[in-house]
């Protein structure tokens, strides 16, 4: 098969992994983590808190409760749906004896007579019956027989294992979630019946958890005063308290908001939708130019935390415009007074090579040899990565005040 041959069978995998669809699967799991930490009660600060097994068991136990309340839901409305007849159930020559007969596998011990008779009578056209027309021709109670079961089962192979990260977590959550899966419910009554009529025993299920970290033996010590330190990781969800999802395009407005272009040198904060210490420094400015903080020295030191109200206000004001270069510029391009004042403290150190004509963007290169005069106290740092090098900032602004005052 040639090297892209794969990619005739439209999703399947091919030598190239990447999907971009694997980004925006990204973000709804995030979403419904989120939804499942609020639901069981391990949020804390608006952040999903889980720092014991302990707090694992609880976060697959609403899961598992979750998964249960949609599952039902479907099993209750797969039989409003209209019945549809289709040349594959031909094979089946007699569908009640085929529900009765998945019925008495998975409620019978030993194999009966039915299922005997079932299997012999499927097996003279062969057992293919992979079709969504399979199980709509199911009586109801069968599919939820044959879904409970399994349930029941794969519960108790997840209550056996100790959870001790995300990935076994959603690895639980999803293969629990299997069972109820229309394809993975007519599997089931295919492995039930086609092993039957080899083997005159029920068949196995193809759903089962399978976890490398069993519990700990009954022998097993453990060390509760050893702690294994874990920096904390910077993301858009560590700082969003508002309980809206920042995905992707959601980022990358909020970094416009923040006056960050397109495109930008390489080091240069740009809308890349990326959380790091550049945006972080960002949206510090930010909150303190919306609390009308513009001359705080400390800004640097301001926790952010971004709350529904601020969340609001980013991506209602996406565009900077012309000019502005952070939050607080944009406050001062507005200030018809500013420009004015700029000019009036620079001129004091510069003279005459400041017009009376620049503007704020005439007045840059002067901004930024102000702050790297060595006599400047305090300094004012132009951190992180250069990124405020020309720019007027909380500290910067300050130093105007003193001036003015």
């Amino acid at each position: 098969m040639p090297e892209d041959g794969f990619r005739h069978y439209s999703g399947a995998v091919g030598p190239d992994l990447y999907s971009r669809q694997t980004i925006a699967n990204t973000s709804l799991l995030n979403a419904y983590t989120g939804s499942i930490c609020t639901q069981a009660g391990l949020v804390s600060g608006g952040q999903c808190v889980i720092e014991t097994p302990t707090d694992w068991k609880n976060f697959v136990d609403m899961g598992l409760y979750d998964i249960d309340q949609r599952c039902d839901s479907f099993l209750d409305g797969l039989y409003y749906k209209a019945k549809t007849s289709d040349s594959i159930l031909a094979q089946i020559s007699d569908t009640d004896s085929f529900t009765a007969a998945v019925l008495d596998v998975t409620s019978a011990s030993e194999p009966s007579i039915k299922i005997v008779a079932a299997a012999f009578g499927l097996a003279e056209n062969t057992f293919r019956n992979t079709n969504k027309t399979l199980l709509e021709a199911l009586d109801a109670t069968t599919v939820k027989s044959l879904v409970f079961r399994r349930q029941h089962d794969v519960k108790q192979e997840i209550y056996g294992t100790t959870i001790w990260n995300k990935p076994q977590a959603l690895h639980a959550l999803r293969t629990y979630l299997r069972v109820c899966m229309p394809f993975a419910i007519e599997m089931e009554a295919n492995a039930l019946l086609t092993t039957a009529q080899r083997t005159d025993q029920p068949g196995k299920s193809f759903i089962t958890f399978d976890s490398s970290s069993a519990p700990l033996g009954g022998d097993a010590e453990v060390d509760e005063h050893r702690f294994r330190p874990r920096p904390t990781v910077k993301s858009w969800a560590t700082v969003n308290t508002s309980g809206i999802p920042i995905d992707p395009p959601t980022a990358k407005a909020i970094q416009k908001a923040l006056c960050f272009p397109d495109t930008a040198p390489v080091g240069k904060p740009h809308a890349d939708g990326q959380y790091g210490d550049q945006t972080e420094a960002a949206l510090k400015i930010f909150k303190a130019s919306r609390a009308h903080n513009y001359d705080m020295k400390a800004w640097r030191t301001i926790k952010v935390v971004l709350d529904t109200s601020d969340i609001n206000t980013l991506r209602e004001n996406t565009s900077c415009g012309v000019g502005p270069r952070n939050y607080l510029e944009r406050h001062l391009y507005a200030d018809s007074k500013f420009n004015a004042r700029l000019i009036a403290f620079l001129k004091k150190r510069y003279g005459d090579s400041i017009k009376d004509n620049f503007s704020i963007d005439d007045l840059r290169t002067y901004v930024q040899k102000y702050k790297a005069e060595p006599d400047i106290k305090p300094n004012i740092s132009s951190d992180p990565g250069g990124m405020f090098v020309d720019q007027i900032t909380p500290d910067f602004y300050n130093l105007m005040d003193d001036f003015s005052s």
